[in-house]
């Protein structure tokens, strides 16, 4: 029996496996200038009290969205792993949601667009989402 959600799972798969990457790779050279980001954003006068929770959720997703990208591009074609894509899709949909409101948080306190970071968290939740909609089509095979 062919797995209805294949499709959906290697591309949102890849797609996920390159901005995993990416996420992973900025999050490595945001930690190596750590202390420089501090000292700029000292300067301009803006909170660093979120930088380091900021980049370890950034590293974490990153991470996570690279590991759900291989995991939905090797499993696309078995339906009895369907699961495991939506616990994955599921976890980066959380992740996205408390990477947002931290964000709403640092954005309430520099006085910066709260609209602009909802319509960031808006566009960050539609990646996970297609990801779980193959899941759940994989399951239903």
């Amino acid at each position: 029996m062919e797995a209805r959600g294949k499709n959906f799972l290697k591309v949102t798969g890849i797609i996920m496996i390159v901005f995993g990457a990416i996420g992973a790779l900025s999050t490595l050279i945001s930690f190596a200038g750590l202390s420089v980001l501090m000292q700029t954003y000292a300067a301009l006068g803006m909170d660093t009290s979120m930088i380091v929770p900021g980049l370890i959720i950034s590293a974490i997703g990153g991470v996570l969205q690279l590991a759900a990208g291989i995991i939905g591009v090797v499993h696309a074609r078995k339906p009895e792993k369907a699961m495991l894509c939506i616990i994955f899709g599921v976890l980066l949909v959380i992740l996205q949601i408390v990477s947002g409101v931290t964000s709403l948080l640092v954005v309430n306190a520099q006085g910066s667009s709260i609209v602009t970071t909802i319509i960031s968290m808006i566009i960050g939740l539609i990646l996970p989402v297609l990801f779980i909609y193959g899941g759940i089509l994989n399951k239903q095979s």
